[in-house]
């Protein structure tokens, strides 16, 4: 969480200096990710391995039952830090851009349905050791 924060809520190089005033012009974007710029090294596929180690923590640490909630509050993590970027002017990220809500979001998606995968190889490796044992 805490390399998230500090990539994301930290000033950019566009950020205005002291003297520049604190006045920046503010937009909004809506628009969905482009799936091909995904496989190509950019802001898009950045922020999705950014956000996908939070997945993968949550999908290995929390029992199945609990996922959904975690997915929705994955889904606010991503909006809300885009809020904070767009809000706090300094940062000089004054561009609201719900591709890269969504794209945090499936980032962390996708880390779950890994750590998940994960976390099944590990229980049944754990399991065919302790049948081994017993049968011993």
């Amino acid at each position: 969480m805490s390399v998230v924060i500090a990539a994301t809520v930290t000033p950019s190089g566009h950020a205005p200096g002291l003297n520049d005033g604190l006045t920046t012009t503010r937009v909004w974007a809506w628009s969905f990710p482009a799936p091909e710029a995904l496989f190509s090294v950019n802001w898009q596929s950045m922020n999705l391995l950014l956000f996908a180690p939070l997945g993968v923590a949550s999908g290995l640490f929390l029992r199945f039952r609990h996922i959904v909630g975690a997915a929705s509050i994955a889904a606010l993590l991503s909006l809300a830090v885009e809020l904070v970027q767009y809000m706090v002017i300094p940062l000089g990220r004054a561009q609201f851009n719900s591709a890269t809500v969504v794209i945090g979001w499936v980032g962390i998606v996708v880390g779950m349905l890994v750590g998940r995968l994960v976390a099944s190889q590990i229980r049944k490796t754990k399991q065919k050791g302790d049948q081994g044992q017993l049968q011993s």
